[in-house]
């Protein structure tokens, strides 16, 4: 082997050591927020923890309850799943250098350590990944007031998506990069909730814009709020994550997004569960109120003792 290729290959493994040290940075940043988060003991400074409402209104409560169940699940699913990611890596360090399926170096052994962890690796976020979209699948599904055919289309959409990701799953570093296939379900999935989101939005807007009755209908105004705010933060994850990948990240640098993606995923998903919950249980002794507009009737539920006041035809 002549010089040059040896200075090559060898400044390749530095780079490769620097990268993968890199992403082991951002593990650790992703896992110190999650405990951080999970162990924190007030929400004095930070909005995004509210320890006292998660124990009022998820670890103490008696009522077990699809919310509570997902929200659990986003919580702990996270935690361990970046002390897996941390754990691996450590014992990859501890060991002769191996990085994934495309390095390794060393014996027989240790590539056979690598492409587990890879595989571990894309299936936790994939897990995640899924598991937000059903949380905001389940918004679209509330807004479009609990509508079966909704249900029934956007259950397999995600479904799909979950699916198509590891089956398409790939990244073409030695031919063009147009390949590299498996961001699409997800984007494609996100895109459209945020579209169905936001015109629901849109129709309701329309409907109470000459009414006074938005201050009674906490679970609408909740949504408006915060709603699509959570939507485009996942958009904004998937299109950061996928083009740092595609456009200006190194093959060495491919999962350097993956620890930290799945702890916004993680806080997304739990504060959007907490939210929804903590109002469908402040208000109590609901009734509805039905407004026409046109061919298009909707209802909208207030607490009994508020005027729901407002014209029924507009």
């Amino acid at each position: 082997m002549s010089a040059p290729e040896s200075e090559a290959e060898f400044q390749q493994l530095l780079q490769l050591l620097k990268d993968s040290q890199s992403t082991s940075y951002v593990t650790i940043a992703a896992l110190t927020v999650l405990v951080y988060i999970f162990l924190k003991a007030s929400a004095l400074a930070d909005p995004l923890l509210c320890l006292d409402q998660q124990v009022e209104y998820m670890w103490c409560s008696n009522k077990w309850s699809l919310a509570k169940g997902l929200y659990i699940w986003v919580k702990l699913d996270a935690v361990c799943q970046m002390m897996q990611l941390m754990s691996c890596r450590i014992g990859i360090l501890a060991l002769p250098p191996c990085y994934s399926k495309h390095f390794s170096i060393s014996t027989q052994w240790y590539p056979t350590i690598c492409r587990v962890f890879i595989q571990v690796e894309g299936l936790a976020a994939t897990i995640i990944v899924g598991t937000v979209d059903i949380v905001l699948l389940l918004r679209v599904y509330v807004l479009y007031g609990n509508s079966k055919k909704m249900l029934i289309f956007l259950i397999p959409l995600v479904l799909c998506e979950v699916i198509l990701i590891p089956l398409l799953g790939c990244y073409a570093f030695s031919v063009p990069r147009f390949l590299t296939l498996y961001a699409i379900p997800a984007l494609a999935v996100v895109q459209y909730l945020l579209a169905s989101f936001i015109q629901a939005i849109h129709i309701m807007a329309t409907v109470i814009h000459n009414t006074n009755i938005i201050s009674e209908m906490p679970l609408i105004r909740l949504f408006a709020q915060d709603g699509i705010i959570w939507f485009i933060a996942v958009l904004h994850i998937h299109y950061k994550h996928r083009y740092h990948s595609w456009a200006v990240g190194r093959p060495t640098l491919a999962e350097v997004n993956i620890a930290m993606s799945c702890t916004l995923y993680s806080i997304i998903a739990s504060r959007v569960l907490l939210n929804t919950k903590m109002t469908l249980m402040k208000t109590d002794n609901l009734t509805t109120l039905t407004l026409q507009n046109g061919e298009m009737e909707l209802q909208f539920m207030g607490t009994a003792d508020t005027d729901m006041t407002g014209p029924g035809n507009l």
